[in-house]
């Protein structure tokens, strides 16, 4: 399992944006893990940082370079480009 993960996501208008030229901004800051867990954050307690910003793309970083099983992102949909 990592040590720790850290979340960041960014906002494309349209198919024509790269992602990867992108500004990308913290969701989640950089925060330990432990193994067979469920981690669950939570936006309305305040651990989510720039929840208010519209994401269209995210970006996980695990430390050291592992594995993950499974991430998912809820909130609610926006436009579709």
């Amino acid at each position: 399992y990592p040590e720790s993960v850290h979340l960041e996501g960014c906002h494309c208008e349209g198919l024509e944006q790269d992602p990867l030229k992108a500004e990308w901004f913290p969701l989640l800051p950089r925060g330990r893990m432990a193994a067979d867990s469920e981690h669950v954050f939570d936006a309305g307690k305040g651990q989510i940082v720039n929840a208010s910003r519209t994401v269209s793309h995210v970006r996980v970083s695990i430390y050291p370079d592992g594995g993950l099983s499974r991430v998912r992102v809820f909130g609610p949909a926006g436009d579709v480009y």
